[in-house]
């Protein structure tokens, strides 16, 4: 039990919930007591912390992009775009048992209504990756001078290389260079649209899982 110093809006001695007020060398303290959930979480909480952990570690690398790739979307939905690329990582994870990944194929890192292309594909150059696709631009509000976004994600050592205005779609290839890797990695490929004004973007689209060349 607490008792309180100076009434209701006033200071308190003793034990109240998990806090505890006494006085230690003339000062006032006050501390919590009582089981400290961080020296043995439950799983639901040990679960949460490693999401966290593995969404921050995931959309680090690629922040810049994600900044274009979901500036409309927040505007749409009154949050920032950080909140929302939040949002679409944790609705692509994956838990087994213990085992928590991301299902890559299911991750949106651009968010919008622009027409995508009927198909697209990615093949390995000794400099990095050519993406190709059809310039129809029959569907929607599909336009020429549109311009590709691509990102390709290396997950096992958290690191992208991305172009955020590339070649129009009149084009249909752009090529995404890297020089950092010392050895041959998986990479997880995303292609998208943004108008030339940037007044629209597409949805990503997933490209699979690629592993890399080292010249």
């Amino acid at each position: 039990m607490a008792t309180l110093n100076g009434g209701y809006l006033g200071s308190f001695r003793g034990k109240l919930g998990l806090a505890v007020s006494y006085k230690l060398n003339s000062e006032d303290v006050i501390r919590t007591i009582g089981k400290n959930l961080h020296e043995n979480p439950p799983p639901s909480l040990q679960a949460s912390w490693t999401k966290t952990t593995l969404v921050a570690a995931v959309l680090k690398p690629m922040h810049e992009f994600l900044r274009m790739g979901f500036v409309l979307e927040a505007k749409l939905t009154g949050q920032n775009f950080y909140n929302c690329a939040v949002k679409e990582l944790r609705s692509a994870i994956v838990t087994n048992n213990s085992e928590i990944s991301i299902d890559f194929s299911r991750l949106l890192i651009t968010k919008g209504d622009l027409p995508l292309v009927r198909s697209a594909q990615v093949q390995l150059i000794p400099e990095g990756f050519e993406v190709s696709w059809d310039t129809g631009t029959d569907i929607g509000k599909m336009n020429k001078a549109d311009h590709v976004m691509l990102l390709a994600y290396f997950p096992d050592t958290f690191e992208t290389v991305f172009i955020r205005s590339g070649a129009k779609r009149i084009v249909g290839v752009e090529k995404l260079l890297y020089t950092h890797l010392a050895q041959p990695r998986p990479a997880e490929i995303y292609l998208s649209f943004i108008a030339e004004d940037h007044s629209q973007i597409s949805n990503s689209q997933y490209l699979g899982s690629v592993t890399s060349v080292i010249k």
